[in-house]
């Protein structure tokens, strides 16, 4: 487990995740039990350095939320989102305030090939009807090909020592500083007023190197969706 799942080991609940405990604690917390519900327009939002949640971890839900569903990945931010406000906060107030005006979101759709594409990492695809302000392509590598660790902060065991700043935090953990760079990219393409982009990135020489796309669209009263 993270060792930010110490207290829930301590409380012996990862013991119960195959029993039907776990089926009850989930029909409250998880929303894809009555997904039937929140079809209100939604902006998810999760971090790139999340202790407890990989980056990728919406390949497993993604697509089964009904209605408007938008995503903010914040970049070099853990769990707490702290050291991504100035990201965090104009996204969610852009967001906010459409819905309060009743201001039409962008429409944008993006697919992924995870074959062996370009550069032989795959590819994203976005496409969006709505022109963009700004696009960025974000992408960091983790430290060695041992683990897919894309966590700002991590435990400190035996096993597997702080190789960086120790912090008291969870008991014994270290920084795992794995940043993520930020780059500019230009349409691939504009046709009939929907501009492709195609995301791509090179295989690290050691490591896991992780890429997204983060979109900047004009929003209401001159604020700037983020997603």
């Amino acid at each position: 487990w993270t060792f930010a799942f110490e207290d829930y080991w301590q409380c012996n609940i990862t013991r119960d995740l195959d029993t039907p405990k776990i089926k009850l604690l989930s029909g409250v917390v998880d929303p894809l039990v009555y997904k039937e519900n929140i079809t209100m327009p939604k902006l998810v939002i999760d971090a790139t350095g999340d202790e407890f949640f990989m980056p990728d971890d919406d390949w497993y839900w993604w697509g089964d939320l009904e209605g408007e569903t938008y995503r903010l990945m914040i970049a070099n931010a853990e769990h707490s989102e702290a050291t991504g406000l100035f990201t965090l906060l104009p996204g969610v107030t852009a967001f906010f305030e459409s819905i309060l005006t009743n201001t039409a979101r962008p429409k944008f759709s993006w697919t992924m090939d995870n074959g062996p594409g370009i550069n032989g990492t795959g590819a994203i695809t976005i496409k969006a009807e709505t022109r963009p302000s700004r696009v960025i392509l974000r992408f960091a590598t983790t430290f060695d090909g041992t683990r897919r660790d894309f966590r700002l902060v991590k435990g400190n065991t035996p096993a597997d020592p702080c190789h960086f700043i120790p912090v008291k935090i969870f008991g014994s953990a270290c920084i795992n500083p794995v940043l993520w760079e930020a780059e500019d990219i230009a349409p691939n393409s504009v046709e009939n007023g929907v501009s492709t982009y195609v995301l791509t990135q090179p295989l690290p020489p050691v490591g896991w190197r992780g890429f997204l796309g983060e979109l900047h669209f004009p929003g209401p009263n001159n604020m700037t969706f983020i997603m």
